[in-house]
C-alpha cells in the first residue's frame, strides 16, 4: 500500500514537471511567434517607408496615374500623352496603357518597326533622318512633306496630315531635332530652334485675328529666349520644355512688371515671351526623382508630366 503511495506522488511530481516544461516552451513558442511576426511587421513598415521616402511627393494640384508603374518609361526621351506614345533613348517607339495589360502581359508595347525616331512635334513623329510620321492602330505612315512652290491641294493633304504646324514643311532646313512648336494662346504658334546653347524664335507674320500665316520670313529673330547662368549648358529641348545641368525651364508669357501692377493701379502688365526657370518648389526639391520631365502647351492649356525614377506617370494642369 505505501509503495503504491509512492508511485502515484512520483507519477503526479512527474506529471507536474512536464506540466511546467510543456507551458514555459509554448510561452516561449507564442513569444518567438509573436516576436518574429513584430520583427515581420517592422521590417515591411521600414519597407514602406524607404519605398515613400524614394517616391515622388505629390503635393496639391498633382494627379498621380494611379495603379501604373513602367520602368521601361524611365528611359524616355519623349513623351506624347494624348495618343499613349513614348520614345525612349535607343530610339524606339512603344504604346502604353495605364489601365489594361497589353498580350505580351506588360502595360506596354514596342512598335513593330525597324525605323528610329527621336521625337514628337504635336502628334507627328520624327525619325532620326528628320522624316515625319503618323501612326494609327499601330501602324506607320510616312507623311510626304511638300516643296514650297507645292499646289495647293498637296499643302492641305499635309496640313491635315500633321494637324497643326504648317512650318513643318516651309523651313528651308528640315532640322526637326533642334526644332520646337508650341501653341500657346489658342491661335498663335510659336516655332522655335535650340542653336549655339540658347533657343530662338522662328520670325512668323499672322493676320490681324491671328490666325493665317502671311508674308512670313520664317527666318531665326536674335532674341534669345533664356537667360542662362554662367557654365549652364542645355542638355535637353523638347516642345515648351529646357533642360539644362542646372535645372528645368518652361516656355511661357510672363508677366515681367509685377510688383508694380500689384501697387500701382494705373500700371498695366506688361508680358514677355521666353523660358523661364521651374519655380515650382516639388520639382525643384526632388529632381533627382524625375527621370523624364515635359510641358504640353496646346491652345492655351498648359499641363507638366513627369516620369518619376520609379516609374510611375505624375502630372498637373497649370494655370
Amino acid at each position: 500500500m505505501k509503495k503504491n503511495y509512492i508511485i502515484i506522488v512520483v507519477t503526479a511530481i512527474v506529471f507536474l514537471i512536464l506540466g511546467i516544461f510543456i507551458g514555459k516552451s509554448i510561452n516561449n513558442e507564442e513569444k518567438n511567434t509573436t516576436t518574429n511576426k513584430s520583427k515581420q511587421e517592422n521590417a515591411e513598415n521600414k519597407d514602406d517607408k524607404i519605398e515613400e521616402s524614394n517616391s515622388f511627393k505629390l503635393q496639391d494640384g498633382w494627379i498621380k496615374t494611379e495603379n501604373f508603374k513602367c520602368m521601361k518609361m524611365t528611359e524616355a526621351i519623349d513623351l506624347n500623352p494624348s495618343n499613349k506614345l513614348f520614345i525612349t533613348k535607343d530610339n524606339e517607339l512603344y504604346m502604353y496603357s495605364t489601365d489594361k495589360i497589353f498580350s505580351n502581359g506588360e502595360n506596354y508595347k514596342k512598335i513593330d518597326t525597324n525605323i528610329k525616331f527621336q521625337k514628337f512635334i504635336q502628334n507627328v513623329i520624327v525619325d532620326i533622318d528628320n522624316n515625319l510620321y503618323t501612326i494609327k492602330d499601330e501602324r506607320i505612315e510616312k507623311i510626304n512633306v511638300p516643296s514650297k512652290n507645292a499646289s495647293d491641294s498637296e499643302q492641305i493633304d499635309f496640313m491635315i496630315a500633321v494637324n497643326g504646324p504648317s512650318l513643318l514643311y516651309e523651313l528651308k532646313e528640315k532640322d526637326y531635332k533642334n526644332m520646337s512648336f508650341v501653341n500657346y494662346d489658342f491661335r498663335k504658334n510659336f516655332y522655335l530652334y535650340l542653336k549655339d546653347n540658347n533657343v530662338y524664335n522662328y520670325k512668323v507674320t499672322y493676320n490681324e485675328d491671328g490666325e493665317t500665316l502671311l508674308d512670313s520670313s520664317y527666318t531665326l529673330s536674335d532674341n534669345r529666349l533664356i537667360e542662362l547662368e554662367e557654365n549652364e549648358k542645355i542638355e535637353f529641348f523638347i516642345d515648351g520644355t529646357v533642360k539644362t545641368n542646372k535645372g528645368y525651364y518652361l516656355f511661357e508669357n510672363k508677366v515681367i512688371n509685377k510688383e508694380e501692377t500689384e501697387k500701382y493701379a494705373d500700371v498695366k502688365p506688361e508680358y514677355k515671351l521666353g523660358f523661364y526657370k521651374i519655380e515650382n518648389e516639388d520639382i525643384i526639391n526632388q529632381k533627382d526623382k524625375i527621370a523624364f520631365l515635359k510641358e504640353m502647351v496646346d491652345s492655351g492649356s498648359r499641363s507638366l508630366y513627369i516620369i518619376t525614377t520609379d516609374g510611375e506617370l505624375v502630372y498637373i494642369y497649370q494655370k
